[in-house]
């Protein structure tokens, strides 16, 4: 049965296409020859100029075939040719609020589930973790969401994006606010989950916060398990 074993999901920092080099590559890895579905609807329109920075981004570690999905309605359409999901950053109120207002959010689950790779960056990456909340700081919640539940995608963690050490106040204010277990990721660096464990992978380090936790997270550690 396919399930939590068969996902591969990569977590960007929000950093450019060298700064995310090591998670892009991984990703690569993943969709070989495919077809790459890019989504850019965290961010505002037109869309065509984020799709020439996704082509040329993306080209760099061998991924040619780009389809871009310009809505959350022809995500859904894309979802059964795609053989790879690359959600770009933005807004993440404005993503989130896009993707469950088309029911394409338990899609992207759905895919994620069948082994499908899944790549998320700034936005994307906050999106696919527990909670979207570690993107008040720098994205406005023009649509006044109140349920601010992501994807759930990072084995219980919320994800925070262009981590740097002058977030870490900030960051334990969420943690104790909220009680979630945060992964702090830099524009240098990012994540790699597959099946159920996440991987940092570098340049830089990232940092976990959590009630029972805070401490760096070297390039090539194992994030722990949430119990």
């Amino acid at each position: 049965m396919p399930g939590a074993s068969e996902v591969r999901v990569a977590f960007g920092g929000g950093g450019d296409a060298d700064d995310e080099r090591a998670v892009l590559e991984a990703f690569s890895s993943w969709v070989g020859n495919g077809r790459l579905v890019y989504v850019p609807i965290a961010l505002d329109s037109p869309h065509e100029p984020h799709l020439a920075w996704a082509t040329a981004a993306l080209g760099s570690v061998g991924i040619t075939s780009i389809e871009m999905a310009a809505s959350a309605d022809q995500l859904r359409d894309a979802l059964s040719r795609a053989d790879g999901v690359f959600i770009g950053g933005g807004n993440a109120y404005v993503l989130l609020h896009s993707l469950r207002n088309a029911g394409v959010d338990r899609l992207l689950r759905e895919y994620t589930e069948r082994g499908r790779p899944m790549y998320g960056g700034s936005a994307g990456a906050i999106a696919l973790g527990r909670d979207i909340g570690t993107a008040r700081h720098a994205d406005p919640d023009v649509l006044g969401l109140t349920d601010t539940s992501g994807l759930d995608l990072a084995l219980g963690y919320a994800v925070w994006c262009h981590y740097v050490a002058s977030d870490d106040a900030r960051i334990r204010d969420y943690v104790n606010e909220t009680g979630h277990a945060v992964l702090a990721i830099p524009e240098r660096g990012g994540l790699v989950r597959t099946a159920e464990r996440i991987e940092v992978v570098g340049p830089d380090s990232a940092r976990l916060f959590a009630t029972w936790s805070d401490r760096s997270l070297e390039p090539g550690d194992l994030v722990p398990v949430i119990a």
